[in-house]
């Protein structure tokens, strides 16, 4: 499970201080660069163009004893819109005589297990001789080491974020520093095949006023769980072996609730973060549109309009229609014309819905509409 994560394509840097009036700027591409045979590259000297070159070198006649900073890049327009190659910025305020060590090339992660993993990188053929590398996730120093890999251990957080930032930085044994090479990480198409499986498609049935069943789906990429947790509210409620449903009776009526499920293995290792979850309102009725208008069409008729109602505690598979608060009649469509109004006139329409049970919601929705004189 070894992926590598850039993003862009970075070429390793390096410099080399020959007088307080020259330096010189090593770069090589590394072995993931698509663009090899590409030879040009934009030098940044202090944030501003210094030169265009084909060569992987370039000779800076304007050193000044304070020192510089440079990075290379690539204008991605000549070449391919979504790819990107640019080094870091390396910093020259060096001796004379002195080189800077050369960034690491290649980086790459390998997923170890659910909690640790392990990076790697291959060193630069050139430059001086390494002391040691620093690597560095976000802006916290995760490891030391005089070896071309590190392993570490990931935080509790890992398999539930997208990512980390690593930078590796290269270190002589003079205290000199390369730029650092970064490596950006997602973790959680490894993880998945470590972790038990996720459940999807969360939704729920038979919304009561104190209870309400969940049912869910499982991915089909990990291993077989051994339990789920049920999260309701940000808090774990329950815990069931079945593996696609569970019934919460513990509510209270008319009230919102959100719920999650994650998946155990027998380690207690859960599941990645459901990227679904579900909202809840207990109900004793069936819920009532959002909405109801009301169109006139000429002096004569209305059509009126409404938009199918949520499922609550009963499922909705009717509309009751009322004008004037007069019954006009029950439709399993969204919408009712009507004919042979008189002109100039204003009516007031109410609908109600109407559950799998037969029984009708208590309130209604209602809207007035005028026909035109004419």
């Amino acid at each position: 499970m070894t992926a590598n994560n850039n993003h862009e394509f970075y070429p390793t840097l390096a410099g080399e201080v020959y007088s307080d009036t020259l330096a010189e700027l090593f770069w090589v591409d590394d072995g993931s660069n698509p663009f090899l045979g590409i030879r040009e590259y934009d030098i940044y000297r202090d944030g501003e163009l210094a030169e265009t070159r084909t060569a992987l070198s370039w000779l800076d006649e304007n050193y000044t004893p304070i020192g510089h900073s440079y990075f290379i890049d690539t204008n991605p327009e000549r070449y391919r819109d979504d790819y990107r190659l640019r080094s870091e910025t390396l910093e020259l305020p060096l001796q004379v005589g002195t080189r800077s060590p050369a960034s690491v090339g290649n980086p790459r992660v390998e997923v170890l297990s659910v909690d640790s993993l392990q990076l790697s990188w291959d060193t630069a053929a050139w430059g001086v001789e390494p002391l040691h590398y620093e690597v560095m996730r976000g802006d916290t120093l995760v490891g030391v080491t005089s070896d071309t890999y590190l392993s570490h251990i990931m935080p509790n957080v890992s398999y539930y974020g997208f990512g980390y930032a690593y930078q590796i930085t290269t270190v002589d044994a003079n205290g000199r520093r390369s730029s650092p090479m970064p490596l950006y990480t997602d973790l959680r198409e490894s993880l998945q095949l470590l972790l038990p499986r996720e459940p999807i498609n969360l939704h729920g049935s038979d919304v009561m006023l104190t209870s309400v069943t969940l049912y869910w789906e499982l991915n089909e990429i990990g291993t077989v769980p051994s339990a789920y947790e049920i999260v309701r509210n940000g808090e774990i409620v329950d815990q069931t072996s079945s593996s696609s449903s569970y019934t919460d009776t513990a509510l209270e009526a008319d009230t919102l609730y959100r719920y999650a499920v994650r998946s155990l293995d027998e380690d207690g290792n859960q599941s990645l973060p459901a990227i679904e979850s579900l909202r809840v309102l207990t109900r004793g009725g069936p819920f009532l549109p959002e909405k109801v208008v009301a169109l006139p069409y000429g002096p004569s008729t209305i059509e009126v309009i409404w938009p199918r109602a949520v499922s609550g505690a009963t499922t909705v598979t009717e509309y009751q229609v009322f004008r004037d608060d007069i019954f006009i009649a029950t439709v399993d469509a969204l919408s009712l014309m009507e004919y042979e109004f008189a002109p100039a006139t204003t009516y007031t329409y109410s609908i109600r819905s109407v559950g799998s049970r037969g029984n009708a919601s208590e309130d209604e929705v209602t809207t007035t509409v005028t026909t035109p004189s004419r």
